[in-house]
Formats: structure tokens, C-alpha cells, sequence
């Protein structure tokens, strides 16, 4: 009988689209998914006396607070900032620059 051939990946997910910044990892090993972290570090507070999001306060939050809610999260998960093979972005303001940040911490 051949032994079964069981890929494991890791997968680190970050969300930037509005007012919160959150990082999650995942392990996938064959069919069973394993959520190692999910951080977010919201925004409302800060928008709140505006009505609503404002988009280039957003963008400056976001370029702030990811490196900490990136190290906590692989903190959370126990692992170093090794680079992950896959990455998965919402939103479409300041991608490039936030995943500039997260390659080069």
C-alpha cells in the first residue's frame, strides 16, 4: 500500500479594505484547514468623529499598524517572519505599499 503524499502549506491572509487591519494565518494539510491566527486592529474609534471612514486617514493607520498586528499574529501562530508562498490582499488602495512593508520587516 503507497503512503498517502500530504502537502501542508501555510497561508498568510492580509485585510486592508476599510477600517480594520487584520492578518490571519492558516495551515492547510491535505484537506484539513487549521487557523493558527487572526489579529485585527480596528479603526472605528478613529473614524467615528467623521461620520465614517475616511480614506487617506485609513491608508496611513493601515501603513501604521500592520507590522505590529503582522508580529502578532506569527507571535500568536509561534512562527518566525519567515516568507510565506502565498499572499491574499482585499482592497485595492495602498496594496503594493503594505505589501512592501510586510516583505521587507
Amino acid at each position: 500500500m503507497a503512503a498517502k503524499n500530504i502537502k501542508t502549506i501555510k497561508i498568510l491572509g492580509i485585510d486592508t479594505s476599510c477600517d480594520d487591519t487584520s492578518i490571519a494565518l492558516v495551515k492547510i494539510q491535505d484537506t484539513r484547514y487549521k487557523i493558527l491566527s487572526n489579529v485585527v486592529s480596528s479603526q472605528v474609534k478613529l473614524h467615528a468623529k467623521y461620520g465614517g471612514v475616511f480614506p487617506s486617514l485609513a491608508k496611513r493607520e493601515h501603513q501604521k499598524n500592520l507590522p505590529a498586528v503582522l508580529n502578532e499574529a506569527l507571535r500568536f501562530a509561534s512562527l518566525s517572519q519567515s516568507k510565506p508562498k502565498k499572499f491574499r490582499f482585499t482592497g485595492f488602495f495602498c496594496s503594493m505599499k503594505i505589501s512592501r512593508i510586510v516583505i521587507d520587516i
